[in-house]
Parts: structure tokens; sequence; C-alpha cells
């Protein structure tokens, strides 16, 4: 059902769920077959605003940044804690 609906998701989630709560499985997937999956989350959907917002901010997690996105090297950030430390 994942693959013709489209549906996020892992197998190895799906064999797992399905082992230890089968109802709750069951009940979904007639559920999501009664519906025809009308109203379902659409996963990721906020993903380009999320990136947009992001950006304002600069580059958060890429190398040799200090999380304001303002890159700062290593070396820098090292002395800094070296120089805290010593003091």
């Amino acid at each position: 059902m994942r693959l013709k609906e489209n549906i996020y998701g892992s197998p190895i989630d799906d064999l797992f769920a399905s082992l230890i709560g089968w109802p709750f499985v069951l009940a979904q997937m007639q559920m999501h077959a009664s519906t025809g999956g009308e109203g379902k989350p659409l996963y990721f959907a906020s993903t380009d605003e999320m990136i947009a917002e992001m950006a304002e901010f600069g580059s958060f997690g890429a190398a040799g940044s200090n999380g304001n996105g303002k890159g700062t090297s290593t070396t820098t950030l090292m002395k800094n804690v070296v120089e805290s430390s010593a003091a």
C-alpha cells in the first residue's frame, strides 16, 4: 500500500509494527483504504518553507559555521576555548 499511495515509510518499520501492533496496522490500512487517503498528511510539505526560513540565518551546519551564520574557523574556535579555560 505504501508504494501504491506513495506514503513515506520503511518496509522494516512495517514488518515490526505488523508483528507487534497488528490490530493498529490493520485498522490504519482499513481506514486509508476506505477514505482513499483523503486528508492524509503530506510529508515534507513544509520543507521548502523551512529551508527558506533557515537561509535567512546563514549557513547553519556548514563547515566552519559557528551557528550564527558567520563562518569561524576551527582554529579560532579552539583558540577561544583554550583562552577561556586559561582565564
